[in-house]
């Protein structure tokens, strides 16, 4: 299936698990002047890190690109093993939103359909929202049939990545305003910035209802759609 490809030049977003007020990652382990010993044996462990020094190599690009912020690298090599919307679990994406509703409404399904499958009871989960600004050719799907297999996205899917394609546009499947952008080339990505913090309110069937720390206000979940 041909597609045909769009110059984008936008802010996408995402949510990530987070704490409010955000503490620095081995604040609750120790000290302070442990960090650095701490973060100098992550460097050995942690396939992130070592994914980023084999494509940085000799370049120090990583003190400064985008692509090696954590934030962008991370999902391409943490994959999902249930895969994403065009790729299989083999290959590392990124999905984003074109709108902050559009990013919540898809955040808080994912949310509802993990806590669900491990019967979690009441509890409130904060997120932090990040800005993407995001630059490249992308395919244009969001005239692609809704009712396509699993199977059919992720032909298309690996024919648009093995074409070199950055990745495609789509219609989101959550909320019909929206549009989602998965993302397969991390060069087409700025510095994310962060953004608003949410509290999802889980009743332990679903989440009705987020917190916004930044505002105080209460949102209704159903009015997101």
């Amino acid at each position: 299936m041909d597609l045909p490809t769009i110059e984008i030049e936008a802010e996408y977003f995402r949510l990530i698990p987070s704490r409010f007020p955000p503490v620095p990652l081995y604040a609750r382990i120790a000290p302070e002047e442990a960090w650095a010993g701490i973060l100098a044996v992550e460097q050995f462990t942690n396939p992130r890190l070592a994914a980023r020094t084999v494509l940085a190599g000799d370049v120090k690009e990583e003190d400064s690109s985008p692509r090696f912020q954590n934030w962008n690298h991370a999902p391409f090599v943490y994959g999902d093993p249930d895969g994403s919307r065009f790729l299989d679990s083999r290959f590392g994406t990124l999905e984003l939103a074109d709108s902050r509703a559009t990013a919540l409404a898809v955040s808080v399904r994912r949310r509802e359909q993990f806590l669900s499958m491990t019967s979690e009871p009441t509890l409130g989960l904060d997120m932090r929202l990040l800005r993407v600004p995001v630059s490249g050719a992308f395919a244009d799907g969001r005239d692609l049939p809704p009712a396509l297999s699993q199977a059919e996205r992720w032909r298309i899917g690996l024919a648009l990545f093995e074409a070199g394609t950055a990745g495609i546009v789509y219609p989101c499947p959550i909320r019909a305003a929206g549009a989602c952008l998965s993302v397969f080339d991390p060069g087409t990505l700025g510095r994310s910035i962060q953004a608003e913090h949410y509290r999802f309110v889980w009743n332990g069937t679903q989440i009705p209802t987020l917190y916004d720390f930044q505002d105080g206000e209460e949102i209704t979940v159903k009015n997101l759609w």
